[in-house]
């Protein structure tokens, strides 16, 4: 991630933003009433400071908890247009997956709409961070989100660089079909940061299907599965026991040594400024043995 070294100052309206669809927006004034049509932007607003201005969110931003008892405009992808005027918003933000037929009604509605990121990328959630902090006039503290997260990923590099060979990963579904991050895919990229030896790696496509025969000649020594974090309970011993117990998934590596673990979906998932302490998590499970001293913690 880039380091941002502007000094912050008060946003001076108007002022036109290029978003992250390649166009740009015009915000004449601060918004004051704000509509997140996405979790990680919801995440965004907050941590930047603007969560006191967030007027409306979608019914999947579950964080922080403040989200919850905000009014519901939807889903993601059923967005109700009609919900979104009503709460006569000052600005939109949208990311990407927001359909476009439902973006363009709330523009002909004549709505502000910030398209806040589009590609998945620990590059692109900065530059999410840093445009939604310009449009809500709370820069400083965008660029202390950045910083922060800056500084995670530095020690998690530090950490994790000369660490010879890297311990084999594999992060996906544990039943058939077995559709795992490739490296090209957002949680792909964490898996690199984390330091770990993606298992996927040379097979095509984001999320990759690979066959039983595969993942057993590439035995991961690492096997995680991402789980909404408020049904997890004791999922992480279910599982670990029902893979002992199956014929094939016994002879991994991962569930011999008991290095297999649940991760935060929400967490993991959201490219949002949670992020990098999500790689952070990634990193203690891959080498627990290099973060004896920091409390490391196995999401479960």
């Amino acid at each position: 991630m880039a380091a941002y070294a502007t000094v912050a100052r008060a946003t001076t309206y108007p002022f036109t933003l290029p978003d992250a669809l390649g166009g740009s927006v015009t915000i004449t004034r601060k918004p004051q009433r704000i509509v997140s049509l996405a979790p990680n932007v919801t995440e965004i607003l907050f941590a930047v400071g603007a969560g006191d201005r967030v007027v409306g969110v979608t019914r999947f931003c579950n964080y922080p908890p403040e989200a919850k008892r905000l009014p519901k405009v939807g889903g993601y992808t059923d967005i109700s247009v009609e919900a979104v005027v009503a709460l006569s918003p000052d600005l939109v933000v949208v990311s990407r997956g927001n359909p476009k037929p439902t973006l363009a009604a709330l523009s002909r509605q004549g709505l502000t709409i910030l398209a806040a990121i589009n590609t998945e990328s620990l590059d692109e959630v900065e530059r999410a961070i840093l445009r939604i902090g310009r449009a809500t006039d709370n820069e400083e503290q965008a660029r202390q989100v950045c910083e922060t997260m800056q500084k995670t990923l530095a020690s998690v590099q530090k950490t994790v660089s000369d660490v010879n060979p890297r311990r084999r990963v594999y992060f996906g579904s544990l039943a058939a079909p077995y559709m795992a991050a490739g490296p090209s895919s957002f949680i792909g990229e964490c898996i690199a940061a984390a330091g770990g030896d993606n298992v996927a790696q040379g097979i095509r496509g984001a999320w990759p299907t690979l066959s039983i025969e595969t993942i057993i000649a590439r035995d991961p020594e690492v096997v995680i599965e991402g789980f909404h974090a408020d049904a997890a309970g004791g999922h992480r011993d279910e599982l670990l026991k029902r893979l002992r117990g199956d014929p094939v998934w016994s002879k991994i590596a991962a569930v011999r040594e008991d290095r297999v673990f649940i991760m935060n979906d929400d967490m993991v998932h959201r490219p949002g400024p949670r992020l990098a302490e999500a790689v952070a998590d990634m990193a203690r499970l891959f080498y627990p043995e290099r973060f004896p001293t920091d409390g490391a913690r196995k999401p479960q």
